[in-house]
């Protein structure tokens, strides 16, 4: 089966799945080498932990700009993208600054996106949701559900862009077209491959985010941003 069809097959599941909740390291099914299970028409999987692969490390986000002021569906506009995306670095570097952290965030990008996030190669920071959209925020990520060699030239997303670049040894934006080339090379399971998060301010169902404690209220859906996007 080619590598590519493979690749879409094992993502599937994931970019299907809900929005995950916190509480603990994320996981997903390992399911590399398709190992017959005793029960007839299953595959033996282990459990894994995600995470983002060391090329991509510093993650690098894209700024949504395409709401600004940001909505705000309890009344009049009251923080603008510009601070939103302060509030946003802001939340990154207090998990930066922990000294025994792997992770570390940068907002290095902005998107136009006018549709909702999805598996494009862009970590996407948004004010755009579904429909019915009920949480506070989200942070959807497709990862592998099983070990991957990418090739230059791969088109994993299927978008027609190739989305590994040769000559590259980090993740980043090689051909200047706002996504992210990963380097080729060997992937094993449960690497992330994109990250989004998205804040809530539908009309109906959303929230007013602010970032001044002069805005802070009473207000059962007012919240302050930079918590959330902590959180």
């Amino acid at each position: 089966m080619n590598a590519i069809v493979k690749l879409r097959l094992a993502l599937l599941a994931l970019v299907l799945a809900g929005p995950a909740l916190a509480g603990g390291r994320l996981e997903t099914l390992d399911i590399t080498g398709a190992e017959p299970s005793p029960i007839a028409g299953h595959i033996v999987a282990r459990v894994i932990g995600i995470q983002w692969d060391t090329r991509c490390v510093p993650i690098q986000y894209a700024m949504n700009t395409t709401r600004d002021p940001i909505p705000n569906p309890l009344g009049p506009p009251v923080i603008t993208a510009a601070q939103a995306r302060t509030a946003f670095q802001q939340s990154f570097d207090q998990w930066n600054d922990i000294n025994t952290s792997f992770i570390e965030s940068h907002i290095t990008m902005t998107t136009g996106n006018t549709g909702t996030r999805g598996f494009d190669f862009v970590n996407e920071l948004t004010f755009r949701t579904p429909p019915g959209f009920q949480a506070i925020a989200s942070s959807p990520s497709v990862s592998l559900n099983e070990d991957a060699t990418f090739v230059a030239g791969d088109d994993i997303d299927g978008d027609g862009d190739s989305d590994v670049a040769a000559g590259l040894s980090t993740c980043r934006d090689a051909d200047g077209d706002g996504d992210i080339e990963f380097p080729p090379g060997f992937y094993e399971a449960g690497t992330i491959l994109d990250n989004d998060v998205q804040f809530n301010v539908d009309p109906a169902l959303g929230f007013r985010f602010t970032v001044a404690p002069s805005d802070i209220d009473p207000e059962i859906f007012s919240v302050d941003l930079q918590t959330v996007a902590v959180h």
